[in-house]
């Protein structure tokens, strides 16, 4: 079998390669272990949680491990809703603790970023070099500190109705996950939003709307008080037979018997 002489020309280069990269790898590695050594900054996000906090004062908490060989060097920066805050940082050489304040927070949702960069500079025989490294972590969460805002519009507020059944509408500040209503100070009854009064009973009545939201703040209403009349209330009254008043009796006899005297009196002394 002949081989021609490009074959061995590409065969020989082939070999010739593999030996010089073989042996380049091995001088590296055995002269410095360090040439592409690991780096990162890893950061666990304790406080605040991806929930819903019903306090618009909450703390926030978070650490940073580093993981790398050698001198470092790094900065660490939070922003709350891309502001950047104040954070204290303790710890060390390699893990940091860090805490915040986050306050007078606005109600809906909010998004605390913390972002790690820096360099270390890694020690190799021919010297050293700075190698870069950084990482993050972001975690949303929301705010519903405030109870749900209820205004009743009907039935109003000190004002008489001449019907049992009344329409009762409300407004709410918010969506909600539970509704109802007490009336007369009874156990609320459960609805999904404006309804209607029925049966109601002459007399007064005090009615309270109440919400819980989604976060499990309850609001309620103020208590309406209204009245419901639907009967007049008057009295009858017997028809009198005509008659004189006593006194007015007692005067027509002393006035007859006063006009008897007299012409009783002249026919006398006429004769």
């Amino acid at each position: 079998m002949k081989t021609t002489l490009p074959a061995i020309i590409i065969l020989l280069s082939t070999l010739l390669t593999t030996v010089l990269v073989g042996t380049l790898l091995v001088g590296i590695s055995l002269a410095d272990p360090f040439v592409v050594p690991p780096s990162s900054a890893l950061v666990k996000m304790q406080q605040p949680e991806n929930k819903v906090y019903t306090e618009n004062s909450i703390s926030a908490a978070f650490t940073i491990e580093l993981v790398q060989y050698g001198e470092n060097e790094f900065t660490c920066n939070c922003f709350l809703d891309d502001r950047q805050i104040k954070t204290q940082a303790s710890g060390g050489p390699y893990i940091y603790s860090y805490t915040a304040s986050l306050s007078r927070l606005s109600e809906g949702t909010h998004s605390l970023k913390v972002s790690v960069s820096g360099n270390y500079y890694a020690h190799i025989s021919s010297g050293g070099y700075n190698v870069p490294f950084g990482g993050g972590e972001e975690v949303f969460f929301t705010v519903n500190a405030a109870a749900p805002r209820v205004r009743v519009l009907s039935p109003m507020s000190a004002k008489t109705y001449n019907a049992t059944t009344l329409p009762l509408n409300f407004t709410i500040s918010e969506s909600t996950a539970w509704l109802g209503y007490s009336l007369d100070g009874e156990a609320p009854v459960t609805i999904t939003g404006n309804t209607t009064l029925s049966g109601l009973s002459d007399g007064t009545h005090t009615i309270v709307v109440q919400a819980e939201d989604n976060a499990g703040s309850t609001g309620a209403s103020t208590p309406v008080t209204f009245k419901v009349e639907t009967h007049t209330v008057g009295q009858t009254t017997e028809p009198q037979s005509a008659s004189f008043p006593l006194p007015l009796a007692v005067v027509t006899a002393v006035a007859l018997l006063a006009g008897a005297t007299l012409i009783a009196y002249f026919k006398k002394h006429k004769r």
